[in-house]
């Protein structure tokens, strides 16, 4: 829009004001260089004075003819150009409703009127009493006053307050001033004419041969040197421009006249005359500049609206960061590649891409160094595909292709391996090398869906069952797919409102000494028994659990469970001299979460135990994790709360973490422990595990003690601490203390 207001406010060409200029000041320059623009006066005055023959007399006379006639030409034309202004401008007002130019251009009209007129007196189309020398110079005059006159009032009323008065005068207003002023004009001059004694104006052998012609000249240098640049400022554009040069032509058109002419129809009589023409020519000039300037400005407006048009058609259906379609342009293909194949009975295949770990990509590296990752992820899915085929960015992190034409649902697992390839392929990104990650789903039509929504669905489904298959996979849908995702959206569901409907529950199972055979600890144990779903088993919730961000409020409840408990049942193990402790397991997002440590300290404090009664417990796996909670796990260490390794030799840690880490406890898989009187290499393992943990002055505790060979097994090799059914069964809180009381007692006994 900066630009068609520039080009609004454009000027008229430099070259035409250097012309004009020119035009003012050649004929000065070139009478001082002697040449005479009208050689027949001086004929005509020889003749007179009987200083010619018969013949020369009428060439003279001819020629004094032919100059009255340029004379009449001359007017003429200057009110043609009027007229043509002035339907220039009452065309103009049609379209931009301002009364501005056409009131101007009114009075230009009435001043062509008045210079046209008077030439039917001088060529005696009008009765004339007057002498038509004093004829010509006084209307000349007069029409020159006017002229000058009837502008500065004109221009003046839209230089002050008040002007929206006129701006809302009728068009039909303006036409009936036309035919008024025209007949003023003519009763003016029919006046004139008729009046036997006109002022004298002409003075051949004074300095100002004019002198009435003062006046307008006076007038225009007022006009061009205050009044019209003060308008052009209120009404910038070419017209404005064009009545600054106009008041410029008719100071140098009076200063020929009244300076320079000494009689009719000399050199100077005609540049003036030639120069009033020109005066009336520029404001039609600065109409048709303005015409074209608003031609170009309509038409580069045009122009920029197809290129807004097409610049919001893209923005609509084109995702801005990559150039692929957005998802509404995906939708939209979509819909039209299901009509296609439903009518012609092809096959396609849609494919579901989401992007693994890009979160940890924008986070680590910056949201600018995700944006490139991005770009080139698009750049290589174009290269795994044909033209035909549609690419699209459905999502933050999440890709879609429409394989149209397949045969068979195989050659959709084809491209998807394609895909995967292309993945593998280091990127150099910065200072850093990466390679792009993605789980695909994949939606066959028609056996997967034959709607946008089903279609759609059924390959996020597939998408989810890819990454919960630990990722860089790809997944069919089927009907059993769809079954497990309906069984897993019925578990998140009843997973939302769990807690806080009471359906999670605890269990404690006993920790032995089982040399002494005497309980020296307990495992918290979390529960779901669902009134719709059943009993579900940890290994299925607790993982939901993190994915849905419900871990942390479950893992408190779970915290403050133990501390109640461990609270009650401690006094009844210290009386007898029986150290007693609470084990309770951790996930790495709750350790990660930022509340959980401000919990675990107002409970020490609310419960008042101490805090190396607790041992908080990770698996193997969440170890691996260990450099992004050290922080955590090193604020434990100081509140005097143990850590322990649960599931010790089922994950694959390093040996460094157990010497690096505030870790005192491991925990041997149950796994080992299943395999121990049967196969020598489990036997050997568990062996070495033992050695290791005892020579890092490590407590070491068994879990999964199922009968007693096992438990021989364990005190043989030197581990004394141990779990498992054989031992004794998860339980609820009553029962446990029911167990500690007979164990108690027994111990009495």
């Amino acid at each position: 829009m900066d630009t068609n207001r520039q080009q609004l406010t454009l000027k008229i060409p430099a070259i035409i004001i250097w012309i004009i200029v020119v035009l003012c000041l050649l004929p000065f320059l070139l009478a001082l260089l002697g040449i005479d623009f009208a050689s027949h006066p001086h004929e005509l005055n020889a003749a007179l004075t009987g200083k010619m023959t018969h013949a020369e007399l009428t060439t003279a006379v001819y020629e004094s003819v032919s100059g009255a006639f340029i004379h009449t030409m001359l007017e003429w034309s200057a009110l043609n150009v009027a007229v043509f202004t002035l339907v220039l401008a009452l065309i103009h007002y049609r379209m931009v409703k301002d009364i501005a130019i056409p009131v101007i251009c009114l009075a230009l009209f009435f001043s062509g009127i008045l210079d046209a007129f008077h030439t039917l007196a001088a060529d005696q189309l009008i009765a004339s009493q007057a002498p038509i020398n004093d004829l010509i110079a006084f209307t000349w005059a007069v029409a020159r006053v006017f002229n000058a006159g009837i502008m500065i009032v004109c221009v003046g009323l839209f230089t002050v307050k008040g002007v929206p008065l006129l701006r809302r005068i009728p068009l039909s207003l303006l036409l009936f001033t036309t035919i008024v002023l025209m007949l003023i004009a003519y009763s003016l001059i029919s006046y004139m004419s008729n009046s036997p004694v006109l002022p004298k104006t002409l003075f051949p052998n004074a300095f100002i041969s004019r002198p009435y012609d003062v006046v307008p000249l006076v007038f225009y240098l007022f006009s061009f040197a205050f009044l019209y640049p003060r308008f052009y400022k209120l009404h910038p554009g070419p017209f404005a421009q064009s009545l600054i040069l106009m008041a410029f032509v008719g100071m140098s058109s009076e200063l020929y006249m009244s300076f320079g002419s000494k009689s009719l129809f000399d050199s100077n009589f005609y540049i003036a005359h030639f120069l009033k023409l020109l005066s009336y020519i520029l404001p039609l000039i600065g109409l048709l500049v303005d015409y074209v300037q608003t031609y170009r400005t309509v038409h580069a407006t045009q122009i920029q609206l197809v290129e807004q048009t097409e610049e919001l058609s893209q923005l609509a259906h084109h995702d801005y960061l990559t150039g692929l379609n957005n998802r509404a342009a995906f939708e939209k293909s979509l819909e039209h590649e299901i009509q296609r194949a439903t009518r012609f009975d092809l096959n396609f295949a849609l494919l579901f891409i989401d992007l693994d770990n890009f979160k940890r990509i924008n986070d680590d590296l910056g949201h600018n160094i995700g944006d490139i990752y991005l770009r080139e992820v698009a750049n290589r899915l174009k290269r795994c595909v044909r033209e035909t085929d549609t690419i699209a960015r459905i999502g933050g992190d999440e890709f879609a292709l429409i394989l149209e034409g397949i045969e068979h649902k195989r050659q959709a697992g084809i491209v998807a391996k394609k895909i995967f390839t292309e993945f593998e392929k280091e990127y150099a990104i910065g200072n850093r090398t990466v390679t792009i990650n993605g789980s695909i789903g994949i939606a066959c039509f028609p056996e997967a869906g034959s709607s946008v929504t089903q279609l759609c669905k059924h390959a996020d489904i597939a998408m989810y069952q890819a990454k919960a298959h630990g990722k860089r996979q790809w997944q069919y849908f089927t009907a059993e797919l769809k079954e497990q995702f309906g069984r897993r959206l019925s578990l998140e569901n009843a997973l939302m409102t769990a807690l806080e409907k009471g359906e999670f529950y605890v269990e404690y199972q006993p920790q032995y000494n089982i040399v002494d055979n005497v309980i020296i600890g307990a495992e918290i144990l979390l529960r779901w028994d669902s009134p719709t779903l059943g009993l579900i088993s940890p290994d299925v919730f607790v993982p939901l659990a993190e994915e849905m961000g419900l871990i942390s409020s479950i893992g408190s409840w779970v915290l403050e469970k133990a501390c109640l408990q461990l609270k009650e049942w401690q006094p009844m193990q210290v009386n007898k001299g029986i150290a007693f402790d609470m084990g309770i397991n951790i996930s790495t997002k709750q350790l990660l979460d930022r509340s959980f440590m401000h919990t675990l300290k107002t409970l020490i404090a609310q419960y008042k135990f101490d805090p190396h009664d607790i041992v908080i417990e990770l698996t193997e796996t969440a170890i691996m994790s260990a450099r992004q909670m050290l922080e955590n796990l090193n604020e434990i260490a100081e509140l005097g709360i143990r850590v322990a390794i649960d599931d010790f030799g089922t994950g694959y840690s390093s040996l460094s973490y157990l010497r690096e880490l505030p870790i005192q406890i491991v925990k041997i898989d149950k796994s080992f422990l299943e395999n121990v009187l049967h196969d020598a290499s489990a036997e050997k393992i568990v062996r070495s595990i033992i050695a290791m943990v005892k020579n890092l002055d490590l407590e070491i505790v068994a879990e999964g003690v199922e009968n007693q060979v096992q438990k021989q097994f364990l005190i043989d090799n030197g581990c004394f601490i141990a779990q498992g059914f054989y031992l004794g069964k998860p339980m609820n809180a009553v029962k446990f203390s029911e167990l500690l009381m007979n164990s108690q007692s027994a111990t009495k006994g």
